[in-house]
């Protein structure tokens, strides 16, 4: 794909977005775009775009209604430790004879048991809750309502995410995930399986299917699977990053860099703020909710963010200087 088709493909996610009615930004002089990846959050594309961002850069669309934070990521420095992993496989390190042999015999199981196809995003909302509802449950978080399900559904279908599920017949669905493609990179954001289903598992299967279609037909150079916080280490967080290695994707170390805007920062990366949003964190997580640990990692995030980059001693242009969080 040319430079040329990558800056299009981008231009159009962006417009995608903002006919949804979320902020979105498309960068055209840095090959880049921002899009809303979950509810107030903006992410950078291509996901695989390690550049550095001048925080400056992001104070319009930080003041963007509906947006509470930007995030991209870096490679690590000698200053600055990896806080996260970023799966990614290639084309050419893809393969089932790249696997290992109990890998290998449990991927070729799985296809014999389950049909990996591409799907429509009518036919997940259909047939796709219970594996998104036992998903959550599996993670101690509140299944989604079926309203709730179908909204959900109907944002991603409309914002040109790709829908692939496995199943034993035609008329269900044991997996199902979601795929985004941008230029030469596709990236699964999201995938969802019923427990029931899980020994033999048809993730194997979802996930080498997908793969190859994009490998060999699309011709898509790279395929992300998200990332992994080096800070979780219970057992399921091990087990899926088993998982993701062992299917073929490389475990990249990279630095996830949050901004919050400047008033936010200010009063949530701060001690006080960051010990009340983990004691809320723990009493939520007792009715499977997850609003304040996802705000207590964006605040820890933003704060453990290279000083270089601090949205708390850069300049905004309509604020001038300010002085730095306190420690």
């Amino acid at each position: 794909m040319t430079s040329a088709e990558l800056l299009s493909d981008l231009d159009e996610t962006v417009a995608r977005q903002r006919a949804l009615g979320n902020s979105a930004a498309f960068d055209k002089d840095n090959g880049w775009a921002w899009i809303i990846d979950r509810r107030h959050h903006l992410v950078r594309l291509p996901l695989h775009e390690y550049r550095e961002v001048p925080v400056r850069s992001l104070w319009p669309l930080l003041r963007s209604p509906g947006v509470w934070s930007a995030e991209f990521l870096t490679k690590p420095s000698d200053t600055s430790s990896s806080n996260a992993i970023h799966y990614v496989a290639a084309g050419d390190k893809f393969g089932l004879e790249l696997m290992g042999a109990k890998r290998r015999s449990r991927v070729r199981k799985s296809m014999g048991t389950y049909a990996a196809r591409p799907t429509t995003g009518a036919f997940v909302r259909l047939h796709g809750l219970k594996a998104a509802a036992d998903t959550a449950s599996r993670h101690g978080l509140a299944p989604p309502s079926a309203v709730g399900f179908q909204g959900w559904m109907w944002r991603l279908e409309f914002s040109g995410a790709e829908f692939w599920c496995a199943s034993r017949n035609e008329y269900s669905i044991d997996a199902w995930a979601a795929v985004r493609v941008t230029g030469n990179t596709a990236v699964i954001p999201l995938a969802k399986s019923v427990s029931e289903e899980l020994t033999p598992s048809p993730n194997e299967a979802l996930v080498f299917a997908m793969c190859q279609h994009y490998f060999s037909d699309r011709e898509v150079n790279t395929v992300s699977y998200g990332l992994s916080s080096l800070a979780t280490s219970h057992d399921k967080a091990r087990a899926l990053d088993h998982f993701k290695t062992q299917m073929g994707f490389e475990p990249i170390p990279v630095l996830r860099n949050v901004v919050l805007p400047w008033r936010a920062e200010l009063f949530m990366a701060t001690p006080p703020v960051l010990s009340a949003l983990s004691h809320l964190s723990r009493f939520e997580r007792r009715y499977g909710l997850d609003t304040f640990t996802k705000m207590s990692g964006l605040a820890q995030l933003a704060r453990s963010r290279p000083a270089k980059w601090s949205s708390a001693t850069s300049a905004d242009p309509l604020m001038g200087e300010r002085k730095a969080v306190p420690e």
